[in-house]
């Protein structure tokens, strides 16, 4: 990083990490919102909590202030919602 370039925000970093992500995860919706909320879905909760485990060993090290899971009736039938913070910032 040169002088005159900004770190990336935390929803910036996940971002720019989310298209190569669902890639390799095929099975899983990924989506970032303001505020460095993750929001990952998949209609299998096993798919999808591998999916989240994958996504926070591959790093940068976030810390989870909060998880949300929420579950529906018609597709993607689970939710999770991280919010995430640097980990020297949690």
């Amino acid at each position: 990083m040169t002088s005159t370039e900004m770190p990336l925000s935390v929803t910036e970093e996940l971002r720019a990490r989310a298209g190569a992500f669902v890639n390799s995860h095929q099975d899983v919706w990924v989506t970032v919102e303001d505020g460095g909320e993750l929001v990952m879905a998949a209609d299998d909760p096993a798919v999808l909590m591998q999916a989240v485990a994958d996504w926070l060993k591959e790093g940068p090290d976030y810390a989870v202030p909060l998880a949300t899971w929420t579950t529906a009736s018609a597709q993607p039938l689970y939710t999770l919602r991280l919010t995430l913070r640097a980990a020297s910032t949690a």
